[in-house]
């Protein structure tokens, strides 16, 4: 993967990646005070937020590779004429 859609592709990581740094640092307190709140309800499950990470992470990855890729082959010029 070269040129633009390898930009879009670094662009996407450095957002999916603050998106997990601040949704890991807001749903640990969270989810320790819902603990507490509530009797009987495990607080922090390590392997699902790890499951939900990576799934939400290729999924956003995924949503900006495809069209990113498809746009890379495009000639501006035939798509500025079309429309």
């Amino acid at each position: 993967m070269r040129g633009a859609p390898r930009l879009f592709m670094k662009e996407t990581a450095a957002v999916v990646g603050l998106g997990v740094l601040v949704g890991v640092g807001l749903a640990i307190p969270l989810a320790r005070l819902i603990g507490g709140a509530f009797f009987g309800t495990p607080g922090l499950l390590g392997p699902v937020v790890l499951v939900s990470l990576i799934t939400l992470a290729l999924a956003a990855l995924l949503a900006t590779g495809i069209p990113a890729c498809r746009a890379a082959y495009l000639d501006p010029a035939e798509t500025l004429r079309q429309d």
